[in-house]
């Protein structure tokens, strides 16, 4: 028995932080709570870190004049999209797996506080294992995009491309420097009872086969 929830239903939010700062419960520093360079505001997923930006008023058109160069500190940040898992859906299977279908950039997964995975290509799904990570309720999910390498858009050496992710998001390559970053693609909650597959770390995706 298999139940799939899609995770795009679910309210989203997005903040943007000075580098790591996020990771800090308490600065040595000051010995509070540090706090978010952009706080929280909504955000679609699928989408982008730049389109919540623009819908919240803090992004200019970027296909405007020379608007992407006011565009171009979104990439000296680091990104949390958050959200809360609904307790019943957690209770659906003993197995349960979050697929990601599309993460834009490099990063890490957490639930409740603890990195479940890390990511760093645009294209490669990500299947990650939350059996032993939840709560009874109340469960945060996490997804952190960091900063992209620093030669990413326009030319550069594409001899020195070690990253899967696109330097440019749109027409050819003389285009101003605008990186995208997000949750581009489809995130899904499937629960199952235990079988070899899920034991393993291996969830099917669309198409493929799977017990029912």
């Amino acid at each position: 028995m298999r139940t799939r929830r899609d995770l795009s239903e679910l309210a989203w939010k997005l903040s943007g932080w000075t580098p790591h700062l996020w990771r800090m419960e308490v600065t040595m520093e000051i010995g509070a709570s540090p706090s978010a360079d952009v706080p929280a505001i909504p955000a679609r997923v699928p989408g982008s870190v730049q389109l919540a930006l623009r819908e919240a008023g803090l992004l200019p058109d970027w296909n405007t004049g020379l608007n992407a160069r006011l565009c171009e500190w979104v990439e000296n940040r680091h990104w949390v999209y958050e959200t809360v898992l609904p307790d019943e859906w957690l209770s659906e299977g003993k197995a349960r797996r979050i697929l990601f279908e599309g993460l834009d950039g490099c990063g890490s997964v957490w639930l409740n506080g603890v990195e479940a995975a890390s990511f760093v290509s645009t294209h490669v799904p990500l299947a990650v294992d939350i059996t032993d990570m939840t709560h009874k309720s109340g469960n945060v999910l996490r997804v952190v995009f960091e900063t992209p390498p620093r030669w990413l858009g326009q030319f550069g050496y594409t001899s020195q491309m070690r990253e899967w992710k696109p330097r440019y998001n749109y027409t050819w390559d003389w285009v101003p420097r605008l990186l995208q970053a997000g949750i581009w693609d489809a995130v899904t909650l499937v629960a199952s009872d235990k079988h070899p597959d899920t034991i393993l770390g291996f969830v099917p995706f669309e198409g493929e086969a799977s017990e029912q």
